[in-house]
């Protein structure tokens, strides 16, 4: 492992990679803010003009440099896109997402125009300017990497000295312009880092994979945080993970005679980056997709719980034998075995008896009914209190009731001075210990 920074062909390569991915992440998390994603899309693919053209420039003259007029060409065609994208929206009245695909396009067109003629004119400067499509790693010599530190270092200096500036004027603009924030100077800053960050990070990630680089850490960052200085840092550990991760699988599959191909680090690194992304959006403790559908089954569990109870209790108040199951299962709008099986959990946890074949409620779960019931009566007194007809209110109190909580319960009581009856003039059950 620490071969990687210590072996002079793999050292630059993986810092390289790594302070550009961290590059790419904190940018990207300012695009992620301001809703802007394909932003960073359209403009990675507005560089190809500007590639093929500094490319086609040391082709006509005796410039050698072709890395610095690549790069040059391609922040030029980054601007001019921006500028164009800003243009099409507030001068000819395009929506955003047309704007975006018509400079996509525009500019991408372009640059296969070139890329055609300079394939035909030189074909040796063709192939060089083919290495800032997917990006070239291995490639990456000790100089880039002073390149890639001075940058970083300057977008993690901005982001911190202008991060207040930055939260202001990018999630709440009209605050901003109360507190004096200068937004027309925060937005140049940040579509400025983003520019520069594109049109240094293709050499490395490869303008087709660069906006996956951009906005990938942003949202698996999202996951797991809601404060925006966590989200810098966390993208930010994402990125440098993704950098190493990368270089790391496409040097070990190539080193492994096992494998006929080897991968190519750009791919690599945006296949570690979407895994990261996709595993924080299903897992995430809070925001993920698999936490809350665990929880929407634990509430409808709860749901369907207290449902059973309050049909028996409803039952055992016309008869104190306690009711057959299927006359509870009547009430209920869920599959048989789904019934037994809640039955069955209702019966282990204490809630209910079986006597002779018929249900009874227990004393604990005589409390949970009894609350819930208590709930339903509340709410729908509170709709009559506030204008809602008498005939409107049941089935409105039946979502309500497996969700007040007791704030709201204290509140519902002051409100209504403590009612003892509902709209329906039933009394209300006084309040129990839960269980």
């Amino acid at each position: 492992m620490t071969s990687f920074f210590t072996d002079p062909i793999l050292r630059a390569p993986t810092l390289g990679c790594m302070l550009m991915c961290l590059t790419c992440a904190i940018v990207g998390v300012i695009v992620f803010i301001r809703k802007e994603s394909l932003l960073g899309e359209t403009l990675a693919h507005a560089t190809y003009p500007g590639i093929m053209a500094g490319a086609l420039l040391v082709a006509l003259t005796s410039l050698r440099s072709f890395l610095i007029w690549g790069l040059l060409g391609a922040a030029t065609t980054c601007i001019l896109s921006l500028l164009l994208l800003n243009f099409v929206k507030k001068q000819l009245n395009l929506k955003k997402d047309s704007a975006l695909c018509f400079t996509l396009t525009l500019f991408f067109g372009v640059g296969l125009t070139f890329s055609s003629y300079l394939q035909t004119f030189n074909s040796g400067a063709y192939k060089q300017a083919r290495v800032f499509l997917f990006g070239q790693a291995a490639t990456i010599t000790d100089n880039y990497i002073y390149i890639y530190a001075a940058f970083t270092l300057i977008v993690v200096l901005c982001v911190f000295f202008f991060y207040r500036q930055i939260q202001i004027a990018n999630l709440d603009s009209i605050f901003a312009q109360a507190v004096g924030v200068n937004s027309k100077f925060i937005l140049i800053l940040c579509y400025s880092l983003l520019i520069a960050s594109i049109a240094i990070g293709i050499r490395s990630i490869g303008l087709f994979l660069l906006s996956g680089m951009l906005i990938g850490p942003a949202i698996a960052a999202r996951q797991w945080t809601n404060r925006l200085s966590r989200m810098f840092i966390l993208a930010g550990v994402i990125g440098l993970f993704c950098g190493y991760t990368g270089i790391f699988i496409s040097v070990q599959v190539a080193q492994n005679s096992s494998y006929a191909h080897s991968l190519a680090t750009g791919p690599t690194i945006l296949l570690v980056s979407a895994a990261i992304s996709l595993f924080s959006l299903i897992f995430a403790p809070k925001r993920g997709w698999a936490i809350r559908y665990l929880r929407i089954v634990k509430f409808k569990k709860k749901c369907n719980e207290e449902n059973i109870l309050k049909s028996l209790w409803h039952l055992e108040k016309k008869s104190s034998k306690g009711a057959k199951p299927r006359a509870v299962f009547a009430f209920q709008s869920l599959s048989r075995i789904h019934f037994i099986i809640l039955l069955a959990y209702l019966d282990f946890k204490g809630n209910l008896l079986k006597i002779n074949g018929n249900l009874h409620l227990s004393a604990k779960g005589k409390r949970r009914a009894e609350h819930i019931v208590r709930m339903h009566r509340l709410w729908e007194l509170y709709l009559v209190h506030i204008g809602v007809g008498i005939d409107k209110v049941h089935h409105n109190a039946e979502d309500m009731e497996h969700i007040i909580t007791p704030q709201i319960e204290e509140e519902l009581l002051k409100l209504m001075k403590n009612p003892t009856k509902d709209p329906h003039n039933q009394p209300i059950p006084t309040r129990g210990a839960i269980c």
